[in-house]
């Protein structure tokens, strides 16, 4: 086991989190009870979705590291093996004497489109791991650390990371998969907050998406950042700032004023005439194309204004083999994109990018584009960023 000990990470994102060991068997179709069938294809690949986040910020250029936990057995040294591979520093990837590491079976499901995921967890941090490491005071942090990531395990962890972000003045990005414990302290504190669709309808216990996204804008008050993806429709997204804007009482107004700019998207994406920009060449040399977006603006009852964007999924030239680990995808450009201090429009048109070229192959990472498949109007995009 790798004893914890404080170490000045010299990263520009620093996520905590989980990492995993996955087992992907694509099938053509989901198996009935007691059936035995056989895989098309089987595979073997690094998982969890900090993990999964940081290799794709890699491949996008941002040098970045990792602080979780695995076992000590042939699954860990296969984790910290590929994390390193990708050029992750894993100098805080700590590894359990007697717990094994997370691992993930997953059935994707060819004719369905699905995947269904059976997970066997690993060991938290513990508080006094977390000690060890300094989180707390923010040891780990160097001057080149302009974000944290934290999607929501270890929690014990994280919420120690958080305080030594505050205190460093380092900001911090959350992800909001599920309901988690700790996860709510994590949230207060975030000034970015990533969810997928089913998060703000379970987390408020609204019935409407715009119901529940207008509880989530009321009660982050820490957030800069709101990102929500949708799945195959693409993501709303908010950004805090001054300014007037169209009144928001209710979730049914935030819903209409949601419902009026996916139709402008749409409509723009009609008036291309099926040309939109190609902006990824995936693994398999498909092109990936830019999805339409549409903005604008709006104020709450005490006076808050936020800017919103709805952005549509990239369009992809062939159908799509795997959706495992698309939200990760996603999140890991999201990372990038803030920690060069990208506009929102510009996260959103990456992001939707790197999810839809990772679904072009089996597995969370395999399709995972690097930044050279961008083309470089997305590359411009970040290295002008970086440069600034």
């Amino acid at each position: 086991m790798k004893e914890p000990r404080p170490a000045q990470l010299d990263c520009a994102v620093l996520g905590l989190g989980s990492c995993g060991l996955d087992t992907l068997a694509l099938v053509d179709s989901f198996p009935a009870p007691d059936e035995k069938i056989r895989a098309r294809r089987l595979l073997i690949q690094g998982g969890g979705n900090c993990a999964n986040a940081l290799t794709a910020a890699a491949r996008l250029g941002a040098p970045v590291a990792i602080i979780s936990k695995a076992g000590s057995d042939a699954a860990g040294s296969s984790i910290e093996a590929e994390l390193q591979g990708e050029g992750i520093d894993t100098q805080c990837l700590l590894f359990s004497k007697t717990g094994p590491s997370p691992t993930t079976y997953i059935i994707v499901d060819a004719a369905g489109g699905t995947r269904t995921c059976i997970h066997s967890p690993g060991e938290d941090m513990t508080a006094a791991e977390g000690e060890a490491l300094g989180l707390e005071r923010g040891v780990v942090l160097s001057s080149a650390t302009k974000l944290v990531f934290l999607d929501g395990r270890h929690p014990e962890a994280a919420v120690q990371l958080l305080g030594g972000a505050h205190a460093r003045g380092v900001p911090v990005l959350v992800e909001a998969e599920k309901p988690r414990p700790g996860l709510d302290v994590l949230l207060q504190g975030a000034q970015y907050v990533y969810t997928n669709a089913t998060f703000p309808k379970t987390w408020t216990q609204e019935l409407s998406l715009g119901s529940a996204l207008l509880c989530m804008l009321r009660r982050l008050t820490s957030a800069r950042w709101l990102v929500t993806t949708l799945g195959p429709s693409g993501l709303v997204a908010f950004q805090r700032q001054e300014g007037s804007g169209e009144p928001i009482d209710s979730g049914a107004d935030l819903d209409r004023l949601m419902q009026k700019l996916w139709d402008e998207a749409d409509a723009r994406r009609k008036g291309t005439g099926g040309s939109e920009e190609a902006a990824c060449t995936a693994l398999n040399g498909s092109l990936i194309r830019v999805g339409a977006c549409a903005s604008g603006h709006l104020q709450l009852q005490d006076g808050t204004g936020f800017g919103v964007l709805v952005h549509q999924a990239a369009s992809l030239e062939t159908e799509v083999v795997d959706t495992t680990g698309a939200g990760d995808a996603f999140l890991g450009s999201l990372l990038v994109s803030v920690s060069v201090g990208a506009s929102l429009e510009a996260a959103a048109k990456l992001g939707t990018v790197v999810a839809a070229a990772k679904c072009t192959e089996l597995g969370a990472r395999t399709g995972m584009p690097h930044l050279a498949q961008l083309h470089p109007s997305l590359q411009g995009v970040l290295e002008s960023r970086r440069a600034a």
